[in-house]
């Protein structure tokens, strides 16, 4: 019996195999701080065989996918909450993230220091055009402070992004024990304790 990947998976998953082999680099230096480390330019060769937005969707402008987060365990606990940005043909900047899941969201990244890992907050992320930028356990991600509920699984919640020129996004984010994939929101009106 034959089971095929919906669509909306195609591309996160080949992108995301493509990047395994670099991961097991083992590389002991520090990892930059520069959130542009985490934007892959999105090239037809990086994308051959993966189903794709029609290209008229690819330039409408920013697009976000996949948006989940993990349940939080305990009251009091923050969540984080994962996705997968799909720049538009130009350069744009996340200035900040909300929900009214949350008193607070900001957005954070991992950094790598003298053998420490810690978060740390970003005031803004630049984004480059035509370039993924995925937000993932371990990396970039966005933290949501006092929430009004712990998140549970099967919960779903709206987060709006804010940027700098394709303003105000707002994506449903999915609550999994895994990783979820409730759709794609487009942009212009139309789409554990720690990460």
């Amino acid at each position: 019996m034959h089971t095929s990947c919906p669509s909306f998976l195609r591309l996160p998953v080949v992108l995301a195999l493509m990047a395994l082999p670099l991961s097991a680099c083992g590389d002991e230096s520090p990892a930059p701080a520069d959130p542009a480390a985490h934007a892959v330019e999105v090239t037809p060769e990086a994308t051959a065989g993966a189903d794709m937005a029609p290209e008229s969707d690819m330039d409408a402008g920013l697009q976000v996918a996949m948006a989940w987060s993990r349940p939080t365990m305990r009251e009091g606990q923050p969540g984080a909450v994962f996705m997968t940005l799909l720049a538009g043909m130009e350069d744009d900047r996340l200035t900040g993230v909300a929900s009214p899941r949350a008193a607070r969201a900001e957005i954070h990244d991992h950094v790598h220091e003298d053998m420490v890992i810690r978060m740390v907050k970003l005031e803004g992320l630049n984004i480059s055009g035509s370039s993924q930028v995925a937000f993932e356990p371990g990396g970039l991600h966005v933290m949501l402070f006092d929430l009004a509920d712990p998140l549970a699984a099967g919960d779903i919640f709206p987060l709006t992004l804010i940027f700098e020129k394709a303003g105000e996004i707002t994506t449903q984010v999915q609550v999994s024990d895994g990783m979820a994939a409730p759709g794609m929101t487009h942009g212009h009106g139309s789409m554990k304790d720690h990460p």
